[in-house]
Parts: C-alpha cells; structure tokens; sequence
C-alpha cells in the first residue's frame, strides 16, 4: 500500500492504513483528555480593553499574585521592566489594569503585599523595597467613570539587605511590620512602614541552602532551610528565628534536595499544603505537627504555583522551568489526588499555558495563576464549586 506524500501529514480520517479501525476514536479521546476539561479555563490579556496598551513582551511574566481590597486581585510582573497589575473582578469591570512600573530590569517574585486600601508594597530582585500608592482607584464605580489611572506614586523607600535582593516578602498590618527574606545569602529582615526602620534578623541557615519563599500563618513567618527543616518568626512575640524540629517530607535519598517550591495556609482546615523541588504534594496539620506525602500528581518536577479554593481543595500548577505545566488538584474530603491535564484557555483568547510562578485564590473560590512566559496573560480557573 503506498500513500500519497503530497498533502503530508494526512489526517487519519484520509489515511488507508486507518479506515476501518477504532485506533482514530481512540487517538482523539486521548488528545482531548490531555486539555483540563474539569471547570472552565480562561486567559485575561494585560490591559484593560483594547484602548489600552498591554503590558510589553518580555516585562509580563507574572510572577506576584495576591488578593487585594475590595475583592481585586493584585499581581507584579517581572522582566526588562517590572509592572503592578491590578485585576477588578466584578462587573461592571472585569478587565487587568497597568498601575506603573515598580522597577526596571528585576523580579518582584512571591514579593507582593496588600498593606491597605491604598498602599501596597513589593521587593524587588535588586534588594530595593518599593511602595505604591493606589489612592482611592480601587472602586470599580469609580474606575468605570474616570478610566484607570497609573499609581498615585511608585517608589523605593528601603534597601533592607545591601548588595541582596529581596526573594520574598510578607506583610502584617496589625502588627505593622514586613517580613522578607534575601538572596543569595538567606537574611530575613523586618521592615515598619511607619518609623522606616530596618532590621536584619541574621541567616536563616547557616550553610546558606534555604526555600526562597515565606508563608504566613496568622501572625507567625514560616519558612524552610537545609534539608527542608521548618523555621518560624513570630512577629508578635519576637524571639528570633526559632527552629521547629520538623522538615517538610522528601523522596528517599533526596533530603539534601528538599527545597519548597509553593506553599499555602488553609485557614479553615487548618493545614498548610505545599509541593517541593521534586513535585511531591504535602501536607503540615499545624495542630497535630504531622507532615505528610499526599502524591506526585505530576511526573515532571516542580510545583511552582499552588491555591486552596473556597471548597478547601488544593489547585496547582505541576512542572519545572522549561517545561509543560499541568493543573492538579486534591480533594482532602474525597482523598484524591488528580492531574487534571494541560492549561488551556479559549476565553478571552485562545492560549495554551506553558509556565506559571504564581497563584491565589478569589472571592468566588476561582483560581488565579499567572503565566511566566515572554509574552504572559493572567489565567483564571472556574472549578466544579460545592459545598465545604
């Protein structure tokens, strides 16, 4: 049998060697489930609508998200430029607008802090800390009749670590201080708006290995050092970088690898879900201590980008750098762990996820990721809702 090599490929629906078996129908049902199917996936463009000009290639990469005041959701960027985003979205707004430039040539990753109705601060890459002033442009009532301005004022009010830049940073406004954390060298630091007063709490590990990211859990930092072993910051009762004598759970043989990649707080179920550097899923019962494997849902390494729903399941984003992601999830009342396939989005364009570094969870118990590619967009997730 020979086939015409003129029209290559050809579809198997045209092809001889397929007529007459079931091996299409199953090819297709395979393409298909490779694409999230579970919910809805959709894409928002950088820009408000199209009167407006959209963040540039090469300075949208997402790398920052963060629930804001008034149910906005508020991101920063990274690249030749880093930019402050801020996602309105109920109607009548539903639309990403550009509020500045925080910084130019640097990341501002997992660095992002909602201080109040009008401020907000970042860290960025080069060791600067820089505040926004967003004035009373939160309302979407108010953005609807005057259009979106950029930020009242952008600018750097501290350099906490010289010569470092900043990796992470955390925020507690009751209490009225940040809480970041350097690279290379691992120095949390605190920082109060209201005296600008800097203050390096020392190494967070002594042979500089350490998780570049910080979570916070009522008014206590937690973070990760060598070997993945757990520190905590009080910022209400100060004592230092206090060791927990715990370590997040590793693959055999891997300890010196266990780094965390992402990690989220379950206010309600009281439990903190994070993945590592291998794409293992955990989970820390903050009452009990107990750290346990919960899978790998996905078999390449990394778990750059994680969010629990208003439903208390646990959204991420599976892959390394350079590679595909996929969206899992995990159903702590079913027990389930599922790779829920790869990001597609139709809606606002059609668009396929490649990368992510960021994740938060909405008011409607929608999952906000965002893309960290040279040309990036602001993926929300419409999950199956149900009762908690």
């Amino acid at each position: 049998m020979t086939v015409d090599r003129t029209d290559w490929p050809i579809p198997p629906s045209r092809d001889p060697r397929y007529q007459g078996k079931p091996t299409y129908q199953r090819a297709a049902r395979s393409e298909s489930d490779a694409w999230v199917t579970d919910g809805h996936m959709l894409c928002r463009r950088l820009r408000m609508h199209d009167g407006y000009r959209e963040v540039p290639a090469g300075e949208s990469a997402i790398t920052s998200l963060v629930p804001g005041p008034h149910g906005v959701i508020l991101g920063a960027t990274s690249g030749a430029r880093s930019h402050l985003l801020v996602y309105y979205t109920s109607p009548p707004i539903c639309g990403v607008a550009d509020m500045g430039v925080l910084a130019e040539s640097s990341e501002v990753r997992d660095s992002l802090v909602s201080w109040d109705d009008h401020t907000v601060y970042a860290g960025t890459s080069t060791g600067r800390l820089v505040r926004a002033e967003i004035a009373e442009y939160w309302m979407p009532e108010q953005v609807q009749h005057r259009g979106v301005p950029p930020a009242r004022s952008i600018a750097a009010v501290a350099e906490p670590v010289p010569g470092e830049g900043i990796c992470a940073l955390v925020g507690l406004p009751d209490v009225g201080v940040l809480v970041g954390l350097t690279a290379p060298s691992g120095i949390l630091f605190t920082y109060r708006p209201d005296t600008g007063e800097t203050v390096q709490l020392g190494p967070v590990d002594e042979i500089g290995i350490f998780s570049r990211k910080l979570l916070l859990v009522g008014r206590a930092v937690y973070g990760a050092r060598a070997l993945g072993r757990v520190y905590r910051y009080d910022a209400y009762e100060p004592r230092g970088i206090e060791d927990l004598g715990i370590a997040i759970p590793h693959m055999p043989g891997r300890s010196y690898y266990s780094q965390v990649d992402s990690w989220t707080h379950d206010s309600a179920a009281g439990a903190v879900y994070g993945g590592d550097k291998d794409g293992l899923l955990f989970c820390w019962d903050l009452a009990s201590g107990r750290m346990r494997i919960l899978g790998k849902p996905v078999a390449a390494p990394g778990m750059r980008a994680i969010a629990v729903s208003t439903d208390g399941r646990v959204y991420g984003m599976g892959g390394d750098a350079g590679g595909l992601a996929h969206l899992f999830y995990w159903d702590p009342a079913a027990h389930e762990l599922r790779d829920l396939g790869l990001p597609l989005a139709t809606i606002e364009r059609r668009w396929y996820g490649y990368e992510f570094d960021a994740a938060c969870a909405g008011p409607q118990g929608e999952i906000y990721f965002g893309e960290s590619e040279r040309v990036s967009h602001l993926f929300i997730y419409l999950p199956p809702l149900r009762g908690r």
